[in-house]
């Protein structure tokens, strides 16, 4: 899903991609049909509401629901980690956007800048 949302944030109308390169570079071996890993993959995605099939390709949520504790506790410590980083990374950079679109909307920079901390901290 995060490679998909970085093809998204380049061309948010829309894309194809390759998926036999895509799912190489996942570390999965592609074959045509639903059994493959890569297929297996993208099942799951729709299994779990993140993506929908269409008639020419697939339709994906551009905002997905924080991942469950009891979810993350199943994984290693070290994907762990790197999940809560990401998440860290991530909540900083639409912090900044927050008070950055504040700003420009008129809000005082120091009452945006706590506005957007006060709404990385609630997420």
């Amino acid at each position: 899903m995060r490679r998909l949302a970085d093809e998204f944030d380049r061309d948010p109308d829309g894309f194809v991609i390759d998926l036999a390169h895509t799912a190489t570079t996942m570390g999965l071996s592609y074959t045509k049909g639903a059994n493959s890993p890569f297929g297996k993959a993208l099942h799951r995605c729709v299994m779990f509401g993140l993506a929908q099939p269409t008639p020419d390709g697939f339709v994906v949520r551009r905002r997905l629901p924080n991942v469950a504790q009891r979810h993350l506790s199943r994984l290693p410590d070290d994907v762990q980690r790197a999940h809560y980083e990401w998440t860290r990374r991530t909540i900083q950079l639409d912090r900044r956007r927050i008070e950055q679109r504040l700003v420009e909307l008129g809000v005082p920079p120091t009452a945006a800048a706590r506005a957007s901390e006060a709404a990385a901290l609630a997420s």
